[in-house]
Parts: C-alpha cells; structure tokens; sequence
C-alpha cells in the first residue's frame, strides 16, 4: 500500500491509470522534451512514415493543435507512474463518430522501456478507455508488414488482420505492404473480460 500511494502521489493530472502507466493529456511543455527527438530516432520511427523527414518545430506544434481538438482525435502522454515521467503518446485518430470508428496510432519514444510490455499495456488501457468510456463501436490501424512484435502484440490484444495494402511503405529501399488490423468493440469486451481495468 505505501508503495501504491507514493505513485499515487507521483502522477501529475491522471486521466486514465493502469498498472504501470497512466494516461494524461498532452501539453505544449511536452513538445520541447525528449519527445522531439524521439521522431527524429530512426530506430524508434523504422517503421512510422514520421521518420522521413527531419522534426521541426513547426510540425510538432501543427500536430499539438491537431489533436487538441478532441472532434477528431483523442490523444494521451503515456507516463510511467514510478517515475513521472513521459515514455511515449497514444492515440485514438480521425474518428468517425457517426460510425464509431477511429484509427489507433502509438509511439513509445523513451528506448530503455522497449520490449518490457508498456505497449501493450498502453494498448489495452486505451482500448478499455475507448470502447467503455467512450463508446466506439470499432478500431482500426495500420503496421508494417516486418513489425512482427507489433503485429504479434496487436494479436494478442485482440485485434485482427482485416486486409493487406501491397507494396503501401517504402523503407531500406524496399517497398512493403502495410497490413490493415481491426478490433469490435464487443470482441474487446468478452476478451478482457466485464470489469474496468481487468487488463492491469
């Protein structure tokens, strides 16, 4: 317990908590952190188009005043609870709300916090976010065809491969297909089960 209310006290404007993140929204204090370099790190971006080009300011403030606008996205700053601090965003995009359909989008831009499970813990928590709080009725996304421990992630969760755009990415002077994967609201639901936060 005293471990649990020291990172308690630790989480600064949480929105949505999970076992070892929380979510908050995004702020312009974020822009000018690490986060900036984080899409300019060709092994965090290998396989975003965000790499392509190099970041600037002027884009990263486009994309702040973009997805402010919760109309048509709704984006989080991924916070590991232990240390306060901002290891990636995630995100629901252009949402269709007539249809109850937005694409998922996440990055998880601190390296050391790869491969140890914080994505697909950031994963499931907005997934439980979307289809209870929200009420989206499905999403969507788009991987590369060689993110096999995304692919295998989004899997796992619950998602499925809905289709295939060939030859969509070009990286490493290849082109690639871009695997197109989905989730229902009710697969979500009978897999993770009735009760909130049953995925912690």
């Amino acid at each position: 317990m005293p471990e649990l209310k020291k990172h308690h006290n630790m989480m600064k404007n949480p929105f949505w908590v999970g076992k070892r993140l929380y979510f908050r929204g995004l702020e312009k204090s974020d822009l000018g952190k690490n986060y900036f370099q984080w899409l300019n790190d060709q092994e965090v971006t290998q396989y975003m188009y965000n790499g392509m080009f190099p970041n600037t300011k002027g884009r990263m403030k486009d994309f702040y005043n973009e997805v402010v606008d919760q109309q048509k996205h709704v984006v989080f700053a991924i916070i590991d609870k232990r240390v306060d601090r901002h290891i990636g965003n995630v995100g629901i995009h252009r949402i269709n709300w007539k249809n109850g359909i937005g694409e998922y989008g996440i990055i998880i831009g601190e390296k050391k916090y790869h491969g140890k499970g914080y994505g697909e813990e950031a994963t499931r928590m907005i997934l439980d976010y979307i289809f209870r709080r929200v009420g989206l009725r499905r999403v969507w996304l788009g991987v590369h065809e060689a993110h096999k421990k995304a692919i295998a992630i989004y899997k796992k969760v619950g998602f499925k491969i809905e289709g295939c755009l060939r030859k969509e990415i070009y990286t490493d002077g290849q082109w690639h297909d871009r695997l197109i994967m989905g989730i229902m609201r009710e697969e979500y639901l009978k897999k993770a089960g009735k009760k909130r936060g049953s995925h912690a």
